[in-house]
């Protein structure tokens, strides 16, 4: 998963994870992810469209402030025909703290 944007907001329902990035000087939020998830033992969260057997699996966490922490860990491949592969192990963190209702962005995503 790449996420180029400047803001990133996240909206999570009872089921469904849904994540909307935008970059610095454009108007409006575009969504990148519309997945469903499920939490394991309070720690591995698992991004999956139809089936589970199709699916990505994070850790999680909260801070002493009560930010929400996401880890996403990743690998790329780049192969060179006859030649070589390569591949590079990513992580990438996320951390979101929670918005009050009568925020403008929360507004524009809730209707």
């Amino acid at each position: 998963m790449t996420i180029w944007g400047d803001d990133i907001y996240l909206l999570l329902t009872a089921n469904t994870f849904k994540l909307y990035e935008k970059s610095k000087g454009k108007g409006k939020f575009k969504r990148v992810v519309d997945q469903n998830y499920d939490i394991g033992s309070n720690r591995y969260l698992m991004l999956y469209s139809m089936t589970k057997a199709n699916s990505a699996i994070s850790f999680i966490g909260q801070d002493k402030e009560g930010r929400l922490i996401i880890n996403l860990y990743y690998v790329q491949e780049k192969k060179v025909k006859g030649s070589y592969a390569v591949y590079q192990a990513n992580m990438k963190q996320m951390i979101f703290k929670k918005l009050n209702t009568n925020n403008s962005t929360v507004k524009q995503f809730n209707k």
